[in-house]
């Protein structure tokens, strides 16, 4: 029993050692101080609108009572200091319309599942009704920050009554 069990260790091991060798560069990035090196793709540029937005709310362009609109709304209330709600998860689009309209910015990220299923086709669909007011610097934007058109919403909500 005891040889079973040693063996069972020792080829956990030999199956970890590849796993350490692709890992390497990134963990000594770590060690030497590199913290952002195993952040995975899109969470920086999503740093980076946070401090944007928390800029943008020191030097008032933005409302201190501003609501955003993301995917990760804890982050963004501790990174940026404005009050956050998440997208419905949900593919009615009339549902996941009138719950985005009622905020002030919406953050649409290309590379998360969930915001490209339920979010950034709604506002494809309606873009109207959103102003780009930030977004990442590649030909195709990783992340984008819309400000909802207040205006243009209080127009559809008077057509509607």
């Amino acid at each position: 029993m005891r040889k079973i069990f040693w063996l069972v260790i020792i080829l956990n091991f030999i199956l970890l050692i590849p796993r350490f060798k692709a890992n390497l560069p990134v963990l000594k990035s770590n060690l030497a101080g590199d913290l952002i090196a195993a952040i995975p793709l899109g969470v920086n540029d999503l740093l980076h609108a946070f401090d944007w937005l928390k800029a943008q709310k020191e030097n008032g362009s933005i409302r201190d009572d501003a609501v955003v609109v993301c995917s990760k709304p804890q982050f963004c209330y501790y990174y940026a200091g404005l009050r956050s709600v998440s997208f419905p998860f949900t593919e009615n689009k009339n549902l996941v319309f009138s719950t985005i309209i009622q905020a002030d910015l919406i953050i649409a990220e290309n590379t998360q599942y969930l915001s490209q299923v339920y979010l950034n086709q709604v506002l494809m669909d309606s873009s109207e009704y959103f102003r780009p007011i930030y977004r990442t610097a590649e030909k195709v934007p990783v992340l984008v920050i819309f400000a909802v058109r207040k205006d243009e919403v209080k127009k559809l909500h008077d057509k509607q009554l």
